[in-house]
């Protein structure tokens, strides 16, 4: 079955899906001559894939890509630069996981375990070129978790958490 956990191991329960490695896996460059109509500010494009699973168990792989544009230079020579970077992550479980329970975790845990690569990769990727892009920004993971469906994949191996519920105030018995 998915997802078991061990009664025997002591602490609180590990999650049955790893990050076995990351890695950068496309990087480019590239700058051309500003034009009308380019944007003022740097913008931002980001998306994440999931590859077919290893048919003989438990292995998938997510890549997580961003494209970054942004002007530089001042007149005479303005000019705009853009940054194509992906991260690719080999995840792996004991046995194949159901198509569902993938996509979903590629859409929330695998974002939040794989950003900070693609984050720390451009950084390098602007640094190199000597172009003075700022950073991507970091994830709110909170509000990630906290959004439906997140951790949902793991969510066997958690305690049921009872809520405590409390009268509001002003339902108080009028004395």
């Amino acid at each position: 079955m998915i997802n078991q956990v061990d009664p025997t191991r002591e602490g609180p329960p590990g999650f049955p899906i790893q990050l076995r490695e990351a890695y950068l896996y496309e990087a480019n460059v590239s700058r051309r001559s500003r034009q009308k109509g380019d944007a003022r500010k740097p913008t931002l494009d980001a998306q994440i894939q999931g590859a077919a699973p290893d048919p003989r168990g438990g292995a998938f792989s997510v890549v997580l890509g961003a494209n970054v544009t942004m002007p530089f230079g001042t007149p005479p020579v303005p000019g705009v630069a853009t940054f194509s970077c992906s991260v690719i992550g080999r995840f792996e479980h004991p046995e194949p996981l159901p198509e569902d329970f993938r996509e979903r975790f590629c859409q929330k845990e695998a974002l939040v375990l794989l950003w900070p690569y693609l984050r720390a990769s451009l950084s390098e990727l602007t640094r190199m070129a000597e172009l003075p892009a700022p950073p991507l920004p970091t994830l709110d993971v909170s509000r990630i978790v906290a959004a439906e469906g997140a951790l949902a994949v793991h969510s066997e191996l958690r305690r049921p958490r009872v809520k405590k519920l409390r009268a509001p105030e002003d339902s108080a018995p009028a004395s």
